[in-house]
């Protein structure tokens, strides 16, 4: 279905930028921006922290959202694809910024911002399959969706051995993934919907915070 689809082309984009975080974060920084030193170990280590701490925040949030409101497309739906969406944003401001502190800032945000599609969609496909196949949905998910962090770092290389200079070849790099995110995150957003209309809705007595 296309709701599966999209969800498995979003939750790629976070599977590819986590490639191109562990393996071209760090030569960037080195390479192209000259970080040494603390900066770099900050510049390096700040993106994995700050995605740890907010893929427990987002899904605290999108449980209360679905608290309050018993609809999937709000709390989870709406939440990853605008996460997504400003995932893309922060990733092509970091590359074009001339601060090296807010280049860090937008570098940190980003990953955080993508991977709350991996922590969401077990929740998403619960509303599309059945119990019976929720397991095999979700390893399918998985298998599908990090296939893309083999293909980042064949492209991200592509770009930085063929293009005129190395800086020029990380900014392609960033630009595509920049483009690619943006452009999956709003069709998910856009075009994925519950599957059964009934099952938004929770019943009132589960409506309470816990």
């Amino acid at each position: 279905s296309k709701n599966f689809v999209f969800t498995v082309l979003c939750g790629g984009c976070a599977y590819w930028l986590l490639s191109v975080q562990a393996i071209w974060f760090p030569a960037y920084f080195t390479k192209v921006q000259h970080f040494n030193g603390q900066t770099l170990k900050l510049a390096v280590s700040l993106p994995f922290l700050f995605a740890a701490i907010s893929q427990i925040g987002f899904s605290m949030l999108s449980d209360r959202i679905y608290r309050k409101t018993g609809d999937i497309r709000k709390a989870r739906i709406n939440l990853a694809g605008s996460m997504m969406v400003l995932s893309a944003l922060c990733v092509y401001l970091a590359n074009v910024v001339n601060s090296s502190a807010v280049s860090i800032l937008f570098f940190t945000l980003a990953p955080g911002f993508a991977y709350v599609i991996l922590s969401l969609a077990p929740a998403i496909f619960m509303d599309f399959f059945s119990p019976k196949n929720i397991g095999k949905a979700q390893g399918t998910f998985i298998a599908l969706a990090s296939s893309t962090s083999i293909l980042a770092p064949l492209v991200f290389g592509y770009f930085i051995q063929y293009a005129a200079t190395e800086a020029m070849g990380y900014h392609y790099g960033f630009q595509v993934t920049a483009f690619g995110m943006f452009i999956i995150g709003l069709l998910f957003w856009i075009v994925v919907r519950p599957a059964k209309q009934g099952n938004t809705k929770i019943k009132a007595e589960e409506q309470v915070s816990i």
